[in-house]
């Protein structure tokens, strides 16, 4: 059974006409080491003042929310000269528009010696703007801290339509939101491949409960994943690509298992009359983290991926669920039951270093990573609604995404190749 989706497009509408110098201003080793101070001076055009405007803006905003920079912003007041002296870099860039296209050079200046420490050219239309913003935000960010940002990621999402949930598709800063779904069904849980090239989720869409499906975003079509009977939820790719976990749930009692990148070798890797669930993958593809109640509530524990090697990571609070990995391996994201809903929490994977990031006034619930480890996308009801926000690994920026109420369960795309 075949369920077309709607079309999605990825590309990037522009071509790189030149290539800088490769030099790594300031390696940014973690979230504790100063940020970058970077000014961003207006942009020049020789037609188009309202395309340059926008440009910068969007390019300011990403930067200032990658974790990594701080733009020192001019009011009209400031001097400019005194806000380059305060930044240490200048960043500036020249739009030349053409009959359809406009070509938008970029420059990267230390401010300290005058040193150039980047040039380099695009080719853009004004529809893809956006998509030039971020590929040049995430090129600037590389640049000077020695990663790419994330401005060229996705979110997906769980979203409440007419007939069911939904799943739709936005940048990751919540704009150009698309519908990947239209079966007026329940699709639930989605989780990104690798490669950025297809989703897993669960669907009630083929009828009786849910079951994992793939989409596949070139050819826009929904496939059933796993044919066996059984209930179906949590799928998550591992990092490699090579392996599914996901719970399967048989005669009233859900365990954790494993399958190949295409559903077959289905392998149990719990055995346990309570519920485990929730499961994620570490970065190398050793082990596998899991909410269980085999301590009488539900607690954090990892395994090895062949399922041995249990051990229990979370000790206070007593409820805690849906752990996601670090992309840095460092830390597990996690939520846990306190007197205002559920908050979002970290934990080291030593179980050490146990921190809570929200204020307890509202419910925050189902984290997920950004691919370089710096952010969270979750939803909450802070609101009054339930809407996706994202923030920092410390908490801080915190962002809402989505505006329309009824949105839920976020999941953050891998960095996306140019031709995705």
């Amino acid at each position: 059974m075949k369920i077309a989706g709607v079309m999605i497009c990825l590309t990037y509408f522009f071509t790189v006409i030149g290539r800088g110098q490769t030099d790594v201003f300031l390696k940014i080793q973690s979230s504790e080491t100063r940020k970058i101070n970077v000014a961003v001076s207006d942009f020049s055009t020789n037609q188009n003042s309202q395309l340059a405007i926008d440009l910068r803006r969007i390019i300011v905003d990403n930067l200032n929310y990658s974790g990594y920079l701080k733009v020192f912003n001019p009011s009209p007041f400031a001097e400019s000269d005194t806000l380059i002296q305060n930044a240490d870099v200048l960043i500036s860039g020249d739009i030349t528009s053409k009959s359809s296209y406009f070509n938008f050079e970029l420059g990267l200046t230390e401010v300290a010696t005058g040193r150039k420490l980047m040039t380099k050219s695009f080719r853009s239309y004004p529809f893809a703007l956006r998509v030039l913003a971020h590929t040049v935000s995430d090129e600037i960010v590389y640049r000077l801290a020695g990663d790419y940002g994330i401005a060229c990621t996705k979110i997906v999402f769980v979203t409440e339509q007419k007939g069911g949930k939904e799943l739709a598709l936005m940048d990751y800063d919540g704009q150009r939101i698309t519908m990947l779904t239209h079966n007026r069904s329940i699709n639930l849980l989605p989780s990104w491949s690798g490669n950025g090239k297809s989703l897993l989720f669960a669907t009630y869409a083929f009828g009786n409960g849910p079951v994992l499906a793939n989409y596949d975003f070139k050819d826009r079509e929904i496939t059933r994943f796993v044919s066996q009977v059984g209930t179906f939820t949590s799928p998550e790719y591992s990092p490699d690509g090579k392996k599914v976990a996901f719970v399967l749930t048989r005669e009233g009692n859900s365990d954790i298992y494993v399958a190949d990148h295409d559903g077959q070798n289905l392998r149990r890797l719990t055995n346990h009359p309570v519920i485990d669930t929730g499961p994620s993958w570490s970065p190398n593809n050793h082990e596998i983290v899991f909410s269980s109640k085999r301590s009488g509530s539900p607690q954090i524990y990892i395994m090895d991926a062949e399922g041995g090697n249990v051990r229990r990571l979370t000790y206070e609070n007593k409820y805690n669920s849906s752990p996601k990995w670090s992309p840095r391996g460092d830390q597990i994201a996690f939520v846990t039951l306190q007197s205002g809903g559920f908050q979002l929490c970290l934990i080291d994977i030593t179980g050490e270093n146990l921190a809570c990031l929200t204020d307890n006034k509202a419910s925050y619930e189902s984290p997920s990573w950004s691919p370089d480890g710096n952010h969270l996308v979750f939803t909450s009801n802070r609101n009054g609604r339930w809407e996706i926000y994202s923030c920092l690994r410390d908490g801080s920026l915190l962002r809402q995404l989505t505006y329309s109420g009824g949105n839920t369960g976020p999941t953050w795309s891998p960095r996306l190749k140019p031709f995705n």
